[in-house]
């Protein structure tokens, strides 16, 4: 099937063609021609990356590829331009470069060969790399970004929770990398685990305070798998939680899930209607209003589907189907490993919630290597 990612493919190849992966600064063309040149490119670079991020399938586009320098506020903005104007081409920039660190992860997540031509990164130094590129913003931009003020801006949104989701996909490539897998089966999570729990509830949060204004505004299509990801990371959470009394991410997903029946009802915001496909009706068969009476979220309540291979095949369709790895769209299979990837599906056949141990090929490849 030819959908986004075939036709981003498109846009790649043509714009090898014309020479937009070049720095045009020194060619003798005019500044307007140069600006737009460079505007044409990193919005190819951007819809690369993050649709690379939603579906799951390797950059076509490489950092060694291409010499084309970051988008100025001045390339975007005319003379005479507002305040507003150039507030909201600053978040503009200010997403080209997150889009770049986003690269960064995504070079570590599919890096599957001996020979790669990227130095292999630890926890912290893939840590360094966001904060580094934090505290390279602009103070109004920072501020947007750690604390989530001045939402108004066009595209501000759209940034802050392209933020959230590279810093959840940050969280979890580091719960990866951590040898305390065994600590996932404890009462109480890993410091990791608690980080990107956090993480996916700070975009819970967000979708909560958007008001009509945002909610209309600009947003990125894929920006969709982000808040299903981080809706299904917190109903795994909530499904290994020991403790029933106080299962905070079960309630925040069941607060995620009515929010996007809010904003889509009211607004017509098409972004929920991914997540709304894949979670809701997990989230009702749950009946997290009443978890305590009629569910035991022990492990030992819930099957493992490494123990049931008659799992019926149509449930692993709808599963694979945008929920696959690290995030909604990665490449997986189903692998008998540490449940801290499992990713929840309602099973038909036994009409309860279960859980699917998967890893993208990628990784479990190059550890078996």
């Amino acid at each position: 099937m030819f959908g986004n990612g075939g036709m981003v493919g498109t846009a790649v190849a043509l714009s090898n063609a014309l020479g937009l992966n070049r720095d045009p600064s020194s060619w003798d063309i005019s500044k307007l021609e140069k600006a737009l040149r460079i505007r044409i490119w990193w919005l190819v670079v951007i819809h690369d990356r993050w649709c690379s991020l939603a579906y799951g399938t390797p950059l076509q586009v490489h950092r060694a590829q291409y010499d084309v320098p970051f988008p100025s506020v001045d390339d975007l903005c005319s003379t005479g331009a507002s305040t507003y104007q150039r507030a909201a081409a600053s978040i503009f920039v200010a997403l080209t470069t997150l889009t770049d660190v986003l690269a960064r992860y995504l070079e570590h997540v599919y890096c599957i060969s001996k020979h790669a031509s990227y130095a292999e990164m630890s926890a912290m130094d893939l840590e360094q790399v966001l904060s580094d590129w934090e505290e390279s913003l602009a103070d109004d931009v920072r501020r947007l970004v750690i604390r989530g003020t001045n939402l108004d801006v066009p595209g501000a949104a759209n940034f802050r929770l392209a933020y959230l989701a590279v810093k959840l996909l940050l969280r979890r490539i580091q719960l990866d990398l951590s040898n305390g897998s065994a600590q996932m089966e404890e009462s109480t999570p890993s410091p990791l685990h608690m980080h990107a729990q956090r993480s996916a509830e700070d975009i819970t949060h967000l979708i909560q305070e958007l008001d009509e204004t945002q909610l209309q505004g600009f947003w990125i299509p894929v920006h969709a798998f982000s808040i299903t990801s981080a809706t299904m990371f917190l109903l795994r959470s909530g499904l290994r939680m020991k403790e029933n009394n106080r299962n905070t991410p079960l309630h925040v997903a069941k607060d995620m899930i009515n929010t996007l029946q809010t904003h889509r009802q009211r607004f017509d915001w098409d972004i929920a209607d991914n997540c709304l496909a894949h979670c809701s009706d997990l989230v009702e068969k749950l009946g997290i209003d009443n978890l305590q009476t009629e569910y035991d979220l022990s492990a030992s309540g819930f099957p493992d589907l490494t123990e049931n291979d008659n799992i019926d095949p149509s449930v692993l369709e709808d599963l694979l189907f945008g929920t696959r790895g690290i995030f909604p769209g990665f490449q997986c299979s189903v692998l008998r490993i540490p449940p801290r990837y499992s990713t929840l599906v309602f099973d038909r056949t036994i009409e309860q919630p279960v859980e699917l141990d998967c890893y993208y090929v990628a990784r479990k490849q190059r550890k078996n290597d």
